[in-house]
């Protein structure tokens, strides 16, 4: 059995519709996923100063020899925050172009370091705390994942309906579509 697909022909009167819808689309979905963004930065954030995990459930706590470690040196107790740095540097970017939304600690942004321990990238803290680091005795304390899952839902919801609202909008006003 062979896989035959459709050809898609796009007649060069349709491509100025279809360009139309593409901008429709985004004036729909960017406030929505700007919204998504800011939301799922300030759960992130929260999940953090409250210490506890998206979706509920506790993260393994730091090793009684840490958290001795972490008071003589001044430094807060609490998980994924030894200094602020983490935490302050959690956010969003929506790309209107593309329409790809990316929330997180990003490439290139940098943890001072302190006494004793190099300056890291944040992204590569953020992986060894997600998955954790059988090598320096670091359990997994999953954040991103669990944030994602949990909201999973409500955004494929919003995203949908903004998505119902462009092309409702399209039919109605603009012609319908190609």
């Amino acid at each position: 059995m062979s896989n035959h697909y459709p050809e898609m022909v796009i007649e060069k009167n349709n491509m100025g519709r279809l360009q139309q819808l593409a901008i429709i689309m985004r004036v729909y979905v960017t406030p929505v996923m700007e919204q998504i963004g800011h939301d799922l930065t300030r759960k992130a954030v929260n999940a953090i100063e409250f210490q506890t995990p998206p979706g509920g459930g506790q993260w393994e706590s730091l090793s009684p020899r840490y958290v001795s470690w972490k008071k003589r040196k001044g430094y807060s107790t609490n998980l994924f925050t030894m200094t602020s740095t983490y935490m302050q540097n959690i956010t969003h970017v929506y790309n209107p172009a593309t329409m790809t939304l990316e929330v997180g600690l990003f490439r290139g942004v940098m943890h001072p370091g302190i006494k004793g321990i190099k300056p890291k990238e944040l992204w590569n803290i953020a992986e060894i705390l997600e998955f954790g680091k059988a090598s320096l005795h670091i359990p997994a304390r999953p954040l991103w994942r669990p944030l994602l899952e949990d909201n999973d839902h409500a955004i494929r919801t919003k995203i949908g309906i903004a998505i119902s609202q462009a092309l409702k909008y399209t039919a109605r006003y603009a012609g319908g579509l190609p």
